[in-house]
């Protein structure tokens, strides 16, 4: 409601608020308070056992028509007194009260049960409670920043729990107003959503080192495997074969010890140089050692660098 003064020779003109569909509670208060600060209020409600002054009624008639709209003036134009406009007015708008009335309970039922949803933003919700807002005020109420408030907090979802818990510890939820508690809210959201950026990408860098490091674990078997003693350990490394004996043929010629070739046909040959892959002593193959039979498994395991989870396994047997 704006009001205006102006002198008109010596006295100060008030412009009477205007009736709205749905400002009749405040209309009422503030022009009877007009009414009676202009001594003529006994016209609209006179004293027990006293006459009307004739002129009081008819300048309060003339007030009042001034502050209501042309459709409720055609229909209370035939009304006399003051008193007769005023409870035309009044029954009038009663009746459009209580239909406000009901709906500004369905509107707070509305509120009471408005939850901000995981996939919402501050802004989104808050968007939301400022709609809210404006309902109310065209029903003629108003929310408190302090009610905003405590509805932003209470409807988050958990992930807020630290900024809610530092906005109760730090503030007084009382004075502090709507907009500095959705940019607080603002500024952790957006804290959080930067970290959450940062892990993503420091995920995918730890799967790569932890790649990187399975790689080296492999090359390390393969080298423990190749440097340890043992039966088929020096002939056989990561898959393929190495060392002595096992892959010659009996038609190659070798040198001896005195620096000749030892016949290397059909007669007899040279074993001096050999190592037995059972009992790990020189002279003889395999297949002729004395200490383990003909059937004697050796498992040799290692990781291929094809396939990370393959286990090979070499039978040693009659071949050499």
């Amino acid at each position: 409601m704006s009001q205006q003064a102006a002198k008109d020779n010596g006295r100060v003109a008030i412009l009477y608020p205007m009736l709205t569909p749905v400002n009749y509670a405040v209309w009422a208060i503030k022009t009877g308070a007009i009414l009676d600060a202009q001594g003529v209020w006994e016209a609209v409600e006179p004293a027990e056992g006293t006459e009307v002054d004739v002129k009081k009624d008819k300048k309060v008639r003339a007030y009042i028509i001034q502050c209501i709209p042309e459709d409720i003036l055609l229909q209370i134009a035939k009304k006399k007194t003051a008193k007769e406009i005023w409870e035309s007015i009044k029954t009038r708008y009663l009746g459009s009260e209580r239909v406000k009335k009901a709906r500004v309970q369905t509107l707070k039922s509305e509120f009471d049960v408005l939850r901000m949803k995981e996939t919402e933003t501050i802004d989104d919700f808050a968007s939301k409670l400022s709609a809210m807002t404006s309902k109310f005020s065209t029903l003629g109420v108003a929310l408190e920043d302090s009610s905003l408030v405590k509805k932003l907090l209470d409807s988050v979802p958990d992930k807020y729990f630290p900024a809610v818990a530092g906005i109760e510890q730090f503030y007084n939820l009382e004075t502090m107003p709507f907009e500095e508690a959705v940019g607080r809210m603002k500024a952790y959201e957006e804290r959080t959503s930067r970290l959450s950026e940062n892990t993503n990408n420091t995920e995918g860098q730890l799967l790569l080192t932890h790649a990187e490091w399975k790689a080296r674990q492999k090359k390390n078997n393969c080298d423990n495997s190749s440097g340890s003693k043992g039966r088929g350990s020096s002939n056989y490394h990561c898959g393929k074969w190495r060392g002595r004996g096992r892959g010659r043929g009996r038609g190659t010629s070798r040198h001896n010890s005195a620096g000749g070739t030892s016949n290397t046909g059909s007669g007899t040959r040279d074993k001096s140089h050999i190592r037995c892959f059972a009992c790990d002593k020189m002279g003889h193959y395999a297949s002729e050692c004395r200490s383990k039979g003909h059937d004697d498994e050796a498992h040799l395991t290692c990781i291929t660098d094809e396939e990370p989870a393959l286990m090979m396994t070499i039978f040693q047997g009659g071949t050499h």
